[in-house]
């Protein structure tokens, strides 16, 4: 038996490829290397001749006993900070240890 529906003509699909990259992206891809490249070779010059300048030392005071009771001053001042801020720590580990006792209990 034959049927009289006839078929349908195939439709011309056009298959367009998509590129997976456009040529405006790989342009910033190599511009952004360039210049990736070039500022790394004028950082680097940049440190290697700022490195090769010699370093003058100067002292601060002409007086020893000057000098030696500056520093005193300032590492007293060093030790009193940190004796204050080893001090709030201290207070506050206490805080943290009686907090978990109420939170095991």
């Amino acid at each position: 038996m034959k049927s009289n529906i006839a078929p349908k003509p195939a439709e011309e699909t056009t298959i367009r490829k998509i590129p997976t990259k456009s040529r405006r992206f790989t342009l910033w891809q190599v511009a952004a290397t360039v210049a990736f490249l070039l500022g790394s070779f004028f950082w680097y010059n940049n440190v290697n001749t700022t490195q090769d300048k010699a370093i003058v030392w100067e002292d601060t005071y002409d007086n020893e006993e000057e000098a030696l009771a500056k520093a005193k001053e300032v590492l007293l001042l060093v030790s009193r900070k940190m004796k204050k801020g080893t001090d709030k720590a201290a207070l506050s580990l206490g805080k943290v240890e009686v907090a978990t006792k109420v939170v095991r209990n």
